[in-house]
């Protein structure tokens, strides 16, 4: 089904990017007021990290990443990269 709608990498990454709103952004900004995660370690690349993650395996793969490949690069690569000290 994944394949058929969406033959190209263009269609991917119009799907991905289509006027959605920045739900990951607001999920960090509670994250920082709950003090579970340090701003200052939120520059641009690491605030992107999940995002370009999965565009990338979708790019790669055609298909959607796996609910447990999901949470292992949120345990496992982004959240070791953001916590408090």
């Amino acid at each position: 089904m994944f394949r058929k709608a969406f033959a190209t990498p263009e269609e991917v990454r119009r799907a991905l990017s289509a006027g959605r709103p920045d739900n990951l952004s607001v999920i960090l900004d509670r994250a920082v007021a709950r003090n579970e995660i340090d701003p200052d370690k939120l520059i641009p690349p690491v605030k992107t990290l999940l995002r370009d993650l999965l565009r990338h395996h979708v790019m790669m793969h055609r298909v959607a990443p796996s609910e447990q490949l999901r949470i292992a690069w949120v345990d496992s690569i982004f959240l070791p990269l953001v916590r408090r000290a």
